[in-house]
C-alpha cells in the first residue's frame, strides 16, 4: 500500500514529467489525444459530519467512515474521464471536462436512506502544472430508493453520474498536466442524530490518500479534508508560441518553396484549435486577399494541422501564398507557382571559339537540366553539359560549339510526371517549351529532401560484394570490360527512367597517396528515378582515362530496384595505378536513357615523391661538382708580376727552394724586348742564353704537388 509520503512524490514525478516533453508516460501522450479514458483515481472516500459550515475545522467533526471507502463499490467500474479541447496557442482559452460516470457510496445502510428527492452540490478541484484552479462545481438531483421487501437486503445509495466544465487560459508554450486533487460531495441531513451541534449536512471526501481519518486532530495524523493528495487522473496537452504553418513536401519537386501545376503540396500546422475545421486554401503573396480554397481539412485534437492537395492548373506563374485556416485562427507560407519552363540561346565567338550562352526560367529549382546542341535537322550533335536550376528555377550555361553546325539548342529536365524540355533556336529565341507529357503524380510516388537539406536516401544502393573491392585502373587505359553479375535477376528488364541528379567523388589524400601510392576515392551517385514504373536491375559502367572517349573498365548489373520518384545513393569505390600523375576523367551511364550519364575530374599529384626527386637530384650535383674538384685542382703554370715587383719575386705558386721562382722574369722581360724587335725569333732561351721558364724549378714545383693535395 502507498503512504501518503510515497503518494506526494509520486503526484510530483508526475507534474516534472508533464513540463519535460519525451519524459515518463504523461509528457508522452502529448502528441496522441488529450482524453484520458477509462482511469481508475485511487485513493478513496472518507464519508464525515463537518462541525461548522466550513471545513476549516475538521477536529470537531464526526466521522461515519471508519474505514478508506472506495469511489464505487465495484472499483473496476471507478472510470473517470478528464479531458481538454480548444486552443492551443498562447493567449487561447482551453476548455476541459471531467466526467465521473459512479460516484462514491452515500447511504451504505437502508434506514439511512432519505424518503423524499435531495439535491447534491458536488465541487472539484483540479491542478494545472501544480497550482490549484479555482473549485468547480454541480448540482445533482438525488432521488430516493424504492422500498425494498427486505430492508436489510437493500442496495447502498451511491452519487449520481457527475459532470464539470471549466476554462483555462493559456499563458505559456509548453507541454502541461491536468490533474484532478479532490472531489468533495455536500449532502443535505438536517435530521442527523448526533449529541452535538453539526452542520446540517453529510460530506463525502475523495482523493488520491490511501490511509487517514476525517476526524484527526490537526498535527497528529493525516486528515483528508486538510492534507488531500492528488488522485492518478491526468490529461495533458500541449501549447504553443503561436499559430503557423509551413511545407513539408512536394511531390516531383526537391525543394519545399515552389510547384507547378499537378504537383501535390503537403502542409503541416500548428497551434490550431483541437478538432477544428478548416481548409486549405491559395492566396495572394500577402496571404489574406484573393483567397481560393483548395481542398477542406480537419485539425487533430493536439491542434496540429495537416493538409494535402494537388495544385490546380491555371494558376499565374510567380509568388504566391498558401493558407491553412482552422476556426479564427490562420497561418500562411509562401510558395513560387512555377509556370512552363523558358530558354533563349544566343551565340558568341567564332570559329574554334563559338559557344551558344543559354539562359531560361521557371525550370524545377535545384534539379539538374541537360543542354545539347542540335544541328537543323534537330539531331543532337557536340558534347551535352548540365547546368543546376537555382532556387528560383533559373538557369544559365556555356555549350562550346566550335565549327560544329549548331543551329538550336535543346533543354531538358526528367522529373516524374512528365520531363520538362524546350528547344531554343540559337539567336532566334524560344522554338517549343512545356513537359511532354501531361503533368500528374506518378503512383508510389516518393517524397524528395526539403531544400537545403541533404540528398534523402531510402537506403544506400550498394553494388555485389564482388565490385566493393576498388576497381583498379593501371596505364594504358586499354583494359578488357570487367562483367559483374549480382544475384538474382539481373537480365531484368529497365521499364522506368534514371537520372543522376549529383555526382562526386568522396574521400582526401592520404600519406601513402604524395609518396607515388595508388590513390582511392568512392564514387558517389544520388539517383532518382523519374518514371512512373520501378527500375529494375539498372546497369552501370564506368570509364576512366586520360580523356573522356575510353573504352569501360567497369560494368555491372543487378543494383537493385529504384521505385518510382525514390531518391537512391550508390558508391562504388576506385583507385588509380602506382604512381598515377595528373588529370583523369571518370565518366560513365547509370541505365539506358541519357539523364543517367555523368562525368568528373580526378586530379593528383604524388607532391612528396616530387620533393624527394628535386632533393635527390641537387644532391648528386653537387656529390658531382666537389669530386671533380677534388680530381682537378687549379695549376699555375706562368703568371707576370705586377707592376713595380722586384726582379726575381717569387710569384704564382711562391718560391721553390733557395728563393728561386719558377719564372724568370728578367729574362722574359728580355724576350718580350726581343720579340718586339724580332717577331720571327722562336720561343726559346733569350739572347743571353737563359730560358725564359726555369725548367729545373718546374721540375721540383711538380715534384711538390702530392704534398700540396
Amino acid at each position: 500500500m502507498l503512504t501518503p509520503r510515497l503518494r506526494t512524490v509520486l503526484a510530483t514525478a508526475v507534474l516534472a514529467a508533464s513540463a519535460l516533453p519525451g519524459l515518463g508516460m504523461v509528457a508522452g501522450s502529448a502528441s496522441a489525444a488529450d482524453t484520458v479514458v477509462g482511469t481508475d483515481p485511487g485513493g478513496g472516500c472518507w464519508r464525515y459530519v463537518p462541525a461548522v459550515p466550513t471545513p476549516e475545522v475538521p477536529r470537531l467533526g464526526t466521522p461515519l467512515s471508519t474505514e478508506l471507502e472506495p469511489w464505487v463499490l465495484a472499483p473496476a467500474e471507478a472510470e473517470v474521464q478528464l479531458s481538454t479541447a480548444g486552443d492551443t496557442a498562447v493567449g487561447g482559452t482551453r476548455t476541459f471536462a471531467l466526467e465521473i460516470p459512479n460516484g462514491p457510496v452515500l447511504y451504505p445502510d437502508a434506514t439511512e436512506q432519505p424518503a423524499e428527492k435531495i439535491v447534491l452540490k458536488a465541487s472539484a478541484v483540479l491542478l494545472l502544472d501544480g497550482a490549484e484552479l479555482p473549485p468547480v462545481t454541480t448540482e445533482v438531483e438525488l432521488e430516493p430508493a424504492p422500498a425494498a421487501p427486505d430492508p436489510a437486503a437493500a442496495a447502498p445509495v451511491t452519487v449520481p453520474a457527475l459532470s464539470f466544465t471549466g476554462e483555462i487560459t493559456i499563458a505559456t508554450a509548453a507541454t502541461s498536466a491536468l490533474i484532478l486533487k479532490q472531489l468533495t460531495v455536500d449532502v443535505p441531513r438536517p435530521d442527523l442524530p448526533l449529541g452535538v451541534p453539526q452542520s446540517p449536512s453529510l460530506r463525502v471526501v475523495c482523493n488520491g490518500q490511501t490511509e487517514g481519518d476525517p476526524g484527526t486532530l490537526p498535527g497528529l495524523g493525516v486528515n483528508p479534508a486538510t492534507e488531500p493528495v492528488a488522485t492518478s487522473v491526468t490529461a495533458t496537452y500541449r501549447t504553443v508560441a503561436g499559430t503557423a504553418a509551413k511545407v513539408t513536401a512536394i511531390s516531383s519537386q526537391a525543394v519545399t518553396n515552389a510547384a507547378r501545376a499537378g504537383d501535390t503540396l503537403t502542409l503541416q500546422g500548428s497551434g490550431f484549435p483541437s478538432a477544428a475545421a478548416g481548409a486549405l486554401e491559395m492566396c495572394d503573396p500577402d496571404g489574406t486577399t484573393a483567397c481560393t480554397q483548395m481542398v477542406p481539412t480537419q485539425t487533430t485534437p493536439t491542434g496540429e494541422h495537416l493538409a494535402s492537395a494537388a495544385l490546380p492548373s491555371g494558376l499565374a506563374a510567380g509568388d504566391r501564398a498558401v493558407r491553412l485556416v482552422a476556426g479564427l485562427r490562420s497561418a500562411t507560407t509562401p510558395l513560387l507557382v512555377l509556370g512552363d519552363p523558358t530558354a533563349e540561346a544566343s551565340s558568341e565567338g567564332s570559329g574554334e571559339d563559338r559557344a551558344a550562352q543559354v539562359a531560361g526560367g521557371d525550370w524545377d529549382p535545384l534539379r539538374k537540366v541537360a543542354l545539347r546542341g542540335l544541328d537543323s535537322s534537330g539531331a543532337a550533335i557536340g558534347k551535352r553539359i548540365v547546368v543546376t536550376a537555382d532556387e528560383r528555377g533559373r538557369i544559365e550555361g556555356r555549350l562550346d560549339v566550335g565549327k560544329r553546325a549548331v543551329t538550336a539548342v535543346r533543354a531538358e529536365q526528367k522529373r516524374a510526371g512528365g520531363d520538362l524540355v524546350v528547344e531554343a533556336d540559337l539567336d532566334g529565341g524560344e522554338v517549343t517549351g512545356g513537359p511532354e507529357t501531361p503533368q500528374q503524380d506518378a503512383p508510389g510516388d516518393a517524397t524528395p529532401p526539403a531544400s537545403g537539406a541533404p540528398v534523402t536516401t531510402t537506403g544506400p544502393v550498394t553494388a555485389d560484394p564482388v565490385t566493393a573491392a576498388p576497381v583498379e585502373i593501371p596505364e594504358p587505359a586499354d583494359l578488357a570490360v570487367n562483367e559483374v553479375t549480382a544475384p538474382g535477376d539481373a537480365a531484368a528488364a529497365q521499364q522506368g527512367e534514371l537520372a543522376i541528379i549529383d555526382a562526386a567523388l568522396t574521400g582526401s589524400s592520404t600519406l601513402g597517396d604524395m609518396f607515388g601510392a595508388s590513390p582511392r576515392r568512392v564514387l558517389r551517385l544520388d539517383v532518382e528515378n523519374v518514371g512512373q514504373v520501378a527500375v529494375s536491375a539498372p546497369g552501370l559502367t564506368i570509364s576512366v582515362g586520360r580523356t573522356d572517349d575510353v573504352e569501360p573498365i567497369y560494368s555491372s548489373d543487378g543494383l537493385g530496384t529504384i521505385e518510382p520518384g525514390a531518391v537512391e545513393r550508390i558508391e562504388v569505390p576506385i583507385a588509380l595505378g602506382v604512381g598515377a600523375i595528373g588529370t583523369y576523367q571518370i565518366s560513365g551511364q547509370l541505365g539506358t536513357g541519357e539523364a543517367g550519364t555523368f562525368s568528373l575530374t580526378w586530379q593528383t599529384y604524388p607532391w612528396g615523391l616530387i620533393v624527394l626527386n628535386v632533393l635527390g637530384i641537387a644532391l648528386l650535383s653537387w656529390a658531382v661538382e666537389r669530386r671533380l674538384r677534388r680530381r682537378n685542382p687549379p695549376r699555375v703554370v706562368a703568371a707576370l708580376a705586377p707592376a713595380g715587383l722586384a726582379t726575381g719575386a717569387p710569384v704564382a705558386g711562391g718560391p721553390v727552394g733557395g728563393g728561386e721562382a719558377v719564372i724568370d722574369l728578367e729574362t722574359l722581360e728580355r724576350w718580350w724586348a726581343m720579340q718586339a724587335a724580332a717577331p720571327e725569333t722562336l720561343i726559346g732561351a733569350g739572347d743571353d742564353g737563359h730560358a725564359v721558364v726555369d725548367i729545373d724549378a718546374v721540375e721540383r714545383w711538380i715534384d711538390r704537388l702530392p704534398a700540396r693535395s
